[in-house]
Formats: C-alpha cells, structure tokens, sequence
C-alpha cells in the first residue's frame, strides 16, 4: 500500500503544473489577444482619422481652385465693364470713393463749393494723422491714421474721415452751400453745423464727415485644416 501511495503523488504532481502550464498559456494569449485588439483599434482609429483629414484637405483645394476661378472671372468682367466707360465716367468714380484720405481733395471740393454758393471759408482742417498718412506714403489711413477694416472676402470697409469748416454767408448763400454738399460727387455728410449771427451775416461751424475705400487684396491666402 505505501508503494502505490508514493506512486500516485508524483502523477498528481505532475498533472497540477501541466494544468498550470495550460492555464498560464491560456492567459497569456488572452493578453496577447487583448493587445493585439488595442493597437488594431488604435491603429485603424489613426487611418480613419487621416483619411478625413485627407479629405478635407481635398475639398479645401477644390473649394480654393473654384473660388480662384471665381475671382477671375469677375475680374475679367470688371475690367471689361470699367473699360468701357467713357473718360468722365473713370473720374468721376475716382473721385467718388478715393483710396486713401486725400485731404487735398476735401479742401478743392470745399472750396468750390463756397464758390458756387456764394460764401467764404474762412478754415478747414481735418485730423492731423489721417492727412499727413495719406500726403506721405500715398496709402489708406482711417481718422486715427490705422488701416481700414478688410473682411475676410478682400474688400475694405468706407472709412471715415471728419473735417472741421468754417465759413461765413448770408442765409441764402448757407442755404445754397449745404444743397452743394448734397449734390457733391464725393460723399460728405454734415455731422453738426452752428449757426451765429443775423440772416444778413451768419457765421456758420460745421463738422462734415467724408469717406475713401482702400484697395481690395484678393490674393490667395494659405488656411490650416482642422
């Protein structure tokens, strides 16, 4: 009996570490298994993710391509339909909407414009920054001497551009001076006007605001993809 006995233990010894051996295995394939399916949905996560990406890089490129298309040909058109206006047409568009402050031209405007009215004026002045940016370098300034506000299409907003007159008349000739300032080809609106005096003699002080547009910058811009 205690030979059989001694026998047994070495078998069932051996039975529990190939139990162990097999589930040890089991485990670890699960965990390889497990492993494998993280990096299978990492992966496939990063794949998707780029080829989204990549897709919206390409509609961003077709979106660009037609609005370029776009552009070109409605500058194309605008060319054509400038060209054919006449001469006096050009200047007068020109004169309507500057593209930088020209103050010089504010004064040339005022001083015709008494002329025709038939008063006399006695100053002018507008602010110093937005005059003296637009007589040295030629280029937009607002009535703080900044650059107008562009959009994100390219056009520049009207930017404004306050001028202080000061002028003197009867009360017909004032009459006649404001009709003109309506009826000018550049914008002006009269922003306050005081009046002292008799309807023989008025001196009159006024805050008149004009306006210019800078040029449009249409040129292609580089935009990130999200």
């Amino acid at each position: 009996m205690a030979t059989k006995a001694a026998i047994k233990k070495p078998v069932t010894a051996t039975k529990t570490k190939q139990q162990l051996s097999t589930n040890n295995y089991v485990v670890l394939m699960v965990i390889i298994a497990v492993l494998a399916t993280i990096a299978g949905v990492y992966f496939g996560y990063q794949m998707v993710k780029e080829n989204i990406r990549n897709g919206q890089v390409l509609i961003g490129k077709v979106q660009a391509q037609n609005d370029v298309t776009k552009k070109l040909e409605n500058a194309q058109k605008l060319v054509d339909n400038y060209n054919r206006l006449s001469g006096e047409q050009k200047q007068l568009i020109q004169a309507a909407m500057p593209s930088k402050a020209d103050f010089t031209q504010m004064i040339s405007l005022m001083e015709v414009a008494n002329s025709s009215a038939g008063t006399r004026m006695e100053s002018i002045n507008a602010n110093a920054s937005a005059a003296a940016s637009s007589a040295a370098t030629g280029s937009p300034a607002d009535s703080s001497g900044a650059s107008g506000t562009q959009s994100a299409g390219g056009s520049v907003a009207p930017q404004p551009l306050p001028v202080s007159v000061s002028v003197q008349g009867n009360y017909g000739q004032m009459t006649r001076l404001f009709r003109n300032l309506e009826m000018s080809t550049r914008p002006i609106s009269v922003a306050t006007f005081e009046l002292k005096g008799n309807s023989g003699l008025l001196k009159g002080d006024l805050t008149l605001q004009t306006f210019y547009q800078g040029e449009a910058d249409y040129s292609d811009k580089e935009e990130t993809v999200k």
